[in-house]
């Protein structure tokens, strides 16, 4: 009698073997396969609703005494700064930047970046945001440097 792990044995090396002498190459690929221009991206506009609270919700994180207590009240004049693609990352960037009111009626800058597939466990988009004036660390380099390096 078989047991079930010779089977699964033999059908695997069955179906691995003829597989094992064939390297893939750049030249095996089709010539037409597409490649991304730099205009693609399918991150959400710097104005999209969702990414403001995105980005509220990333300012409320750092602790209390950051922003001396300040919270992030809204989001004005919101801009597209360009996509940002790397060569040697697939991982598209949209710079953006506006104009932040905080709850004690002061404006600051804000730059912000939405980050393809930087979500939650990878999936969807994620945000680094920073408000220039108020980076007291310098997490994102003077005047938010990092995030605006585009801009």
């Amino acid at each position: 009698m078989r047991t079930p792990i010779f089977t699964i044995a033999f059908l695997s090396a069955t179906i691995v073997v003829p597989l094992a002498g064939h390297e893939l190459h750049a030249a095996d690929m089709p010539a037409n396969t597409p490649q991304l221009s730099k205009e693609y991206s399918n991150l959400p506009a710097c104005a999209d609703e969702s990414v403001a609270r995105a980005v509220a919700r990333q300012i409320s994180r750092a602790d209390t005494f950051y922003y001396n207590g300040r919270t992030l009240q809204q989001v004005y004049h919101p801009a597209d700064q360009g996509l940002e693609r790397y060569p040697e990352s697939s991982i598209t960037r949209r710079n953006c930047s506006a104009t932040a009111l905080l709850s004690d009626g002061s404006t600051y800058p804000l730059f912000y970046r939405i980050v393809e597939d930087q979500g939650i466990f990878g999936i969807s988009w994620g945000v680094e945001a920073c408000l220039s004036g108020l980076d007291k660390f310098h997490v994102y380099n003077a005047a938010c440097r990092s995030i605006r390096r585009n801009m």
